[in-house]
C-alpha cells in the first residue's frame, strides 16, 4: 500500500485505485493519466495486495475502492476499508451498486454489508452507486452483427438505465478533486430507455434494420456466460433486468447526481452506441480502453494456420483474451469455417499468402509447421522476415520426431527450425495428438472394434491431448520471455499400444475392442481416407513405429502433469450402459425434453435425470436434480456422469442458444458428455453443425422436418372455412414426422452404447411424406367434411400463419414458413442419412396411422373443444405452429391451453385489442 511519511517528512497527497485489475479501475487510471494526474493502481487481489505488505495507507491519501471479481472480493475490500480507517486517510470512495439496498439481490448481498462496514469504520465516506455499465452492452455487438436483434430477458417496453464508463470516471475524479466526503450517496445514471428504443439506437447506428428480442432468463444468463462474464455479475445483470421489469424505482429512474458532481450531462446510450461504431475500435481496445495494470505480455497474439486441428484449438484456448485487453488474431484460409470464434472476442482473417502478412509491434505469433515434406521454406522465410521487422516473437510447433537421429524426417525438420533462430522464437515439439489419432481410427473403431497401427501390441507409443497441446502453446504465447531461444518437448505419457485399448475398453465401454499391427502402407492409406494427407499421414506411422521416453517439459512450463490417457478417454467420450450414466436436460421446458425424461424415468428408473435451471410445474418427472450452468464445479460434476440433450425445436434462435450453451460447458474444463442436438429443419442446420464439430464435444445432430401434430395447426382455417392452407403446390410432398418417434430416436442417440459418434453426427428424418391433396382427402375420408386445399402466397400464407397459429406474432411466422418449406424441399433431397435406418429402429408410424389414434380428439376439437380434468400445462403459442405440435403430442396427459403473446399494431384501439385476444383464446383454450 502507499508508503507512509517516514523519518519527518510529509507523505504527498496521492489517489490510491484499489481495483485496477476491474474494467473500471483500468478506466479510472487511464482517465487520471490522460488528465496528467498521477495516481497509485492495485489489483484488489490478496496477491497483489500481499506484495505490499510493508507498506500502509497515509493520512494524505484519497481511496478508491472497487470491488474484485474474486470469491473474497467482499471480505478483501472490507480489510482495504479497515486499512484506511486506521491510517485517517483523507477520504474513501466506495464505488456501488444501484441495487445495494435490496439485501437480497446479487448485487445487494456484496454492496449491502461492505456499505454498511464502511459506515461504521468512521472512515470520511462518498458511496457511488452505479447503474450497469454501458460497455456491457458490448456483448450485444456480435448478435446484433449476425442476426440484427438485440436480446435481453424482459418485454421490449420495459425502461432501463445504462451509465458509461468514462462518466464514472469522471465523477470520480470530481469527488477526489472536491474532497468532499460526508457519507453522501451519489446513484449515476444516463437517462433511461426501452429495450425497444435500444435496438433503434442500434439501427439508426449501424444503417440497418435491428429487432428487440426477448429472451428466456436462462438463455439470457447463458448468452452472459458464454463470453467470459463471471457467473456473479451474470446473476447481477439478470437480477437488474428482472428489478426493471418489475418497475423497481431503483432500476427506472434518472437523477441529476451526475450533473452535479461533473457539471455536464451523463452520456446517453444512443450516443455511446454511435461513438463505438464510428470509432470502429475494436471490442477489445474499445470494452477495456486500455491495458489492465497487471497484464505484461504481448499486445498482441496472431494465430496462423488457424484452420488447422491444433490452430483452432490455439485460437479457442486464447479466446476471451480481449477482457485482458489483448488482441487475438487468427489468420487463415478458411476464414468461413472460424466465424464462431468472433463471438468471442478473436479476429478473424483471411490468409492466402505468407508475404501479405502484417504484424503489430511486439506481437507473440504462432505458426504450426505443416508436414515437413509440405513446408513450403520460402513461407517461413517470409515470416521470419516479418517477425524480425516488427520485434515480435515466433512459438514454432514442429514435430517430435525432429528429434529422433535416426529418423528420416529429422533431417527435414531441423532445417526448418534452424531458420527461425534469427528472431526471438520457441520451437515446441509434440507428438502424436490423442484427439487426431483416434478420429483417424474413428472407422475402425465403430465397424471392426479394433485400433490399429504398424507396430507390435507391446509397444509403447508417445502422446498428448489436444486441450494440452493448446494449452502449452496459448501459455507460451501469453508469457514468452522466459521461453525464448529454447526447444521443449511436451508429452503426456508414453503407453503401450494393447494398453490403450484396455483403457478404451473401460472408459468408453468397448467390451470387445483389440489393437491389431496392419502393414504400414495400410496406416497411411486409412490416415488418408480421414482427410490427411499423405506426408502427415507418414509421419503420423513413423511417430507410431518409435520408440519414446516420457519427456517432463510440459509440467516445468504448466506446473502441473498432462492429462493421461485414462483421463483423457474419460474427458472426451462417454460411457454407457454399465456406467449408469444420467440425462442432463438443458433446455427442460421445451415438450420434446418432457416427454424424453418422462419416458426415460419409465423405461429406466435407475438413471438420475437432472435438468438445468428452473423447471415448470407441468415438468412430468417431479424428483430430478436442478444445476445452474454457472455452477462450475458442481455443473462439470454432472457433465461427467450424464448424457446431455438439447432440445432447440422452440428456440427462436437456435444457433445462438445452442453457442452460448457449448461455452457454458466449455468453461467447466474438462467434458466427458455426449451431446445431443435436436433442431428443425431449416433452423441454421449447417451453422449448428460447424459450431458442434469446432466445440470438439462428441454429438449427433438430429434435424426435424414438420410434425404429424402441425395438423392440429390447420383447425381454425378447418373450422372457419373448411381449408387446410399451404403455400406449397397441392402435389408437392411434405416430409412429416410423429413426434412419437422423435422421441424415440432421441432416446437411441443418448442411451445405446452401441453408437459412438464419427464421421456419422447428422441425421435428418425424411422418410415419410404427404402432400397438400393427400391430407385433404384424409380428412375428408376420417371426418366426413367437404374439406379443400388452397395454395397461397408466400405473403399471404406467413399473414395466415401469424393470424392463425402464432399469435399475431409475425416473426415466429416467418420462422414457420421456413420451416414448412424447408420440409418440402428435403423430400428430394437424397443425401440425408436417416437415423431409423442407420440405427436399425422399428418400423416408425405413419401419417394415416397417427391420423387413426388421433381421430377421436382431432374430431372432437373440430366440432368444439371438450372440458378436461386432466393437470393444466401451459404453452407459449409465440414459439408458432410447432411448439403447439409437440403439446398435441400429449394430449390425454394434459389439457392443453396456450399463452398468447399477440403483438398489436400501434394505433390499435383497446376495443380491437381485446377482441383479438378473445378470438385468439376462442381457438387456443
Amino acid at each position: 500500500m502507499p508508503p507512509q511519511s517516514n523519518g519527518g517528512v510529509q507523505a504527498q497527497a496521492r489517489t490510491v485505485v484499489v481495483g485496477a485489475e476491474t474494467l473500471l479501475g483500468n478506466c479510472i487510471v487511464r482517465f487520471f493519466h490522460e488528465k496528467g494526474e498521477k495516481l497509485v493502481a492495485w489489483s484488489s487481489s490478496l496477491e497483489q495486495l500481499g506484495t505490499h505488505q510493508k507498506e500502509k495507507f497515509s493520512a494524505r491519501d484519497t481511496v478508491v475502492l472497487i470491488l474484485g471479481t474474486s470469491e473474497d472480493r467482499v471480505k478483501l475490500a472490507e480489510a482495504v476499508i479497515t486499512a484506511a480507517a486506521q491510517a485517517r486517510v483523507l477520504g474513501l470512495i466506495l464505488v456501488s451498486s444501484l441495487c445495494a439496498d435490496l439485501a437480497d439481490t446479487s448485487a445487494g448481498h456484496d454492496y449491502y454489508p461492505l456499505e454498511a462496514h464502511a459506515r461504521r469504520s468512521g472512515v470520511p465516506l462518498a458511496i457511488v452507486r452505479t447503474a450497469p455499465f454501458m460497455e456491457n452492452l458490448w456483448l450485444q455487438f456480435p448478435h446484433v452483427r449476425n442476426s440484427g436483434l438485440v436480446f435481453y430477458c424482459v418485454p421490449k417496453n420495459t425502461l432501463m438505465t445504462w451509465i458509461a464508463l468514462d462518466d464514472v470516471a469522471l465523477a470520480v475524479r470530481c469527488l477526489v478533486q472536491a474532497g468532499q466526503f460526508n457519507g453522501q450517496v451519489y446513484s449515476l445514471t444516463a437517462p433511461e430507455i426501452s429495450l425497444h428504443d435500444l435496438a433503434v439506437a442500434f439501427s439508426e447506428a449501424r444503417g440497418q434494420l435491428v429487432k428487440y428480442h426477448q429472451q428466456t432468463l436462462q438463455e439470457f444468463r447463458n448468452s452472459l456466460a458464454s463470453v467470459g462474464v463471471q457467473p456473479w455479475e451474470v446473476s447481477a445483470l439478470a437480477e437488474y433486468a428482472r428489478l426493471a421489469e418489475a418497475d423497481s424505482v431503483v432500476t427506472k429512474h434518472t437523477t441529476a447526481h451526475f450533473k452535479q458532481l461533473t457539471g455536464v450531462e451523463p452520456q446517453p446510450v444512443g450516443d455511446w452506441i454511435k461513438q463505438y461504431l464510428e470509432t470502429k475500435s475494436s471490442p477489445q481496445t474499445f470494452f477495456t480502453s486500455q491495458q489492465p495494470p497487471q497484464w505484461n505480455g504481448p499486445k498482441a497474439i496472431v494465430v496462423l494456420r488457424a484452420e488447422s486441428l491444433l490452430g483452432t484449438a490455439v485460437a479457442t484456448t486464447l479466446s476471451g483474451m480481449f477482457l485482458s485487453g489483448v488482441t487475438v488474431r487468427a489468420l487463415t484460409t478458411k476464414p468461413e469455417a472460424l466465424e464462431q470464434l468472433e463471438l468471442y472476442g478473436v479476429i478473424i482473417e483471411p490468409l492466402l499468402d505468407m508475404k501479405q502478412l502484417k504484424l503489430a509491434p511486439e506481437s507473440s505469433v504462432f505458426f504450426p509447421l505443416a508436414a515437413a515434406a509440405e513446408q513450403s521454406s520460402e513461407e517461413l522465410q517470409s515470416l521470419v522476415k516479418v517477425v524480425a521487422e516488427t520485434k515480435s516473437n515466433l512459438v514454432l510447433v514442429s514435430s517430435i520426431l525432429a528429434g529422433v537421429q535416426t529418423s528420416e524426417f529429422a533431417s527435414q525438420y531441423r532445417p526448418l527450425e534452424a531458420a527461425v533462430k534469427k528472431v526471438p522464437h520457441t520451437v515446441v515439439r509434440v507428438p502424436v495428438i490423442l484427439d487426431e489419432f483416434l478420429g483417424i481410427q474413428s472407422s475402425t473403431l465403430r465397424k471392426e472394434k479394433v485400433v490399429i497401427g504398424p507396430s507390435a501390441r507391446d509397444f509403447a507409443m508417445a502422446f498428448i491431448s489436444l486441450e494440452d497441446a493448446a494449452a502449452v502453446c496459448s501459455h507460451i504465447l501469453k508469457t514468452p520471455t522466459p521461453y525464448l531461444s529454447k526447444t521443449f518437448v511436451v508429452t503426456a505419457d508414453v503407453t503401450p499400444l494393447n494398453d490403450v485399448c484396455s483403457t478404451l475398453r473401460s472408459e468408453w465401454a468397448y467390451d470387445s475392442l483389440t489393437y491389431e499391427t496392419r502393414p504400414e502402407a495400410e496406416c497411411i492409406a486409412i490416415a488418408c481416407q480421414a482427410g490427411v494427407s499423405p506426408a502427415k499421414a507418414a509421419e503420423l506411422v513413423a511417430c507410431e513405429k518409435t520408440q519414446w521416453v516420457l519427456a517432463q517439459d510440459f509440467a516445468g512450463i504448466m506446473g502441473k502433469p498432462a492429462t493421461t490417457l485414462d483421463m483423457w478417454a474419460a474427458s472426451v467420450y462417454p460411457t454407457f450402459g454399465s456406467k449408469h450414466r444420467g440425462l442432463l436436460i438443458l433446455q427442460p421446458n421445451e415438450l420434446l425434453s418432457q416427454l424424453v425424461a418422462a419416458t426415460l424415468r419409465s423405461d429406466h428408473p435407475e438413471r438420475p435425470i437432472t435438468v438445468a435451471g428452473e423447471v415448470d410445474d407441468s415438468f412430468p418427472v417431479k424428483t430430478v436434480t436442478t444445476v445452474d450452468l454457472d455452477w462450475g464445479n458442481k455443473f462439470a460434476l454432472v457433465l461427467q456422469r450424464s448424457v446431455v440433450l438439447l432440445s432447440t425445436l422452440e428456440a427462436t434462435d437456435p444457433l445462438f442458444l445452442l453457442t452460448s450453451l457449448l461455452n457454458s460447458i466449455k468453461s467447466t474444463g474438462k467434458i466427458s458428455s455426449l451431446l445431443v442436438v435436436v433442431c428443425a429443419v431449416g433452423a441454421d442446420d449447417a451453422q449448428l453443425v460447424q459450431a458442434l464439430t469446432q466445440s470438439r464435444i462428441p454429438f449427433y445432430l438430429l434435424k426435424v422436418p414438420m410434425l404429424f401434430e402441425s395438423v392440429w395447426g390447420h383447425v381454425p382455417s378447418l373450422q372457419r372455412e373448411q381449408i387446410v392452407y399451404g403455400s406449397l403446390d397441392a402435389d408437392h410432398p411434405i416430409v412429416a414426422v410423429a413426434l412419437a418417434d422423435v422421441a424415440t430416436v432421441t432416446l437411441e442417440l443418448l442411451l445405446n452404447s452401441r453408437h459412438t459418434p464419427d464421421s456419422l453426427q447428422v441425421f435428418t428424418l425424411r422418410k415419410t411424406s404427404f402432400t397438400g391433396t393427400q391430407l385433404t382427402e384424409l380428412l375428408k375420408a376420417k371426418f366426413a367434411r367437404s374439406f379443400e386445399f388452397a395454395q397461397l402466397s408466400q405473403h399471404v400464407w406467413t399473414h395466415e400463419l401469424a393470424r392463425s397459429v402464432c399469435g399475431g406474432n409475425q416473426e415466429a411466422a416467418e420462422r414457420l414458413a421456413q420451416h414448412y418449406e424447408a420440409s418440402g424441399a428435403l423430400a428430394f433431397d437424397n443425401s440425408c442419412s436417416d437415423p431409423f435406418e442407420v440405427l436399425e429402429l422399428p418400423p416408425r408410424l405413419e401419417f394415416e396411422q397417427w391420423l387413426e389414434s388421433n381421430q377421436e380428439g382431432f374430431g372432437a376439437t373440430l366440432a368444439a373443444p371438450p372440458a378436461s380434468s386432466l393437470p393444466k400445462l401451459a404453452i407459449n403459442a409465440s414459439g408458432g405452429l410447432l411448439a403447439q405440435a409437440i403439446a398435441r403430442a400429449l394430449q390425454g396427459r394434459w389439457q392443453v391451453y396456450f399463452i398468447l403473446n399477440v403483438d398489436i399494431m400501434e394505433g390499435e384501439t383497446e376495443r380491437e385489442r381485446e377482441r383479438e385476444k378473445s378470438r385468439q383464446a376462442s381457438f387456443c383454450r
